[in-house]
């Protein structure tokens, strides 16, 4: 496998506001690629594009060397997943309603879930830490619970790519833990990739393979975890703070 994401000059509006000018990027040899920056640089909208969510760009996205325009819908949301930072549905969904979901891509029409899907279910349901709660109404449980059942899914899907934006960003210490250590056994054994977007750069020093850093639309520099605190004059210029309080956060 080469590049697993290409993408090619990048352009998005949200009307008169350019949010991506030209973003560029190819993400290979990373299982774990995290996306740090400050607030609005464009995040979580490139992930939405990645994702197909947002449509109307401008440039190109190639996934496994293909672009993403050619993909037919199935094809994509068995080849991507995306877990987003928050999300409501106005139905009255139980925890393994919302679970299920993640396997219904893979169904024919009119078929009925097999056993296996129950088993994974199960499976990755007991890895979380979320078996007790799968009766539950996923509109009633708390931001952090929400978080894990979104995780769940995204693994549940079977995707060779899980996009994710912010998925910790509500969890305690032990939970941000256990979901990058599951996340980091997955792209071992299953080889899948995951391209996510973080705030926690303790927790992008520890998990991820390649950071990148957006800036105003683009990507500004990348770095690897090793090279975080010799390139804290890089990252002090993207948040706007001195390098000693990056260095002191990372450390």
């Amino acid at each position: 496998m080469n590049n697993f994401i290409k993408i090619k000059n990048l352009f998005f509006n949200y009307g008169e506001k350019k949010v991506l000018k030209g973003l560029e990027a190819e993400f290979s040899n990373a299982d774990i690629v995290g996306i740090c920056g400050a607030n609005g640089c464009g995040k979580t909208t490139l992930l939405k594009i990645i994702s197909g969510i947002i449509k109307g760009y401008e440039g190109e996205i190639e996934i496994f060397d293909k672009n993403i325009k050619d993909y037919k819908k199935k094809e994509l949301v068995t080849l991507l997943s995306f877990v987003p930072g928050e999300v409501n549905t106005p139905f009255e969904f139980r925890v393994m309603d919302i679970l299920l979901m993640g396997r219904l891509p893979r169904l024919n029409f009119l078929d009925s879930y097999p056993e296996t899907d129950y088993n994974k279910i199960f499976d990755i349901a007991d890895k979380i830490g979320i078996r007790s709660i799968l009766d539950r109404n996923f509109n009633n449980l708390s931001n952090g619970e929400r978080q894990l059942v979104l995780v769940a899914q995204a693994l549940i899907q079977g995707s060779s790519v899980i996009l994710m934006d912010e998925p910790t960003s509500h969890l305690d210490i032990n939970h941000k833990i256990k979901i990058f250590d599951i996340l980091k056994n997955e792209t071992f054994s299953r080889k899948i990739k995951v391209i996510t977007v973080l705030h926690d750069l303790k927790l992008a020093a520890d998990y991820c393979d390649e950071i990148y850093f957006m800036n105003d639309g683009k990507f500004d520099f990348k770095l690897k975890p090793s090279e975080l605190l010799s390139g804290c004059d890089k990252i002090s210029k993207i948040y706007s703070i001195s390098e000693d309080k990056i260095k002191r956060y990372i450390l």
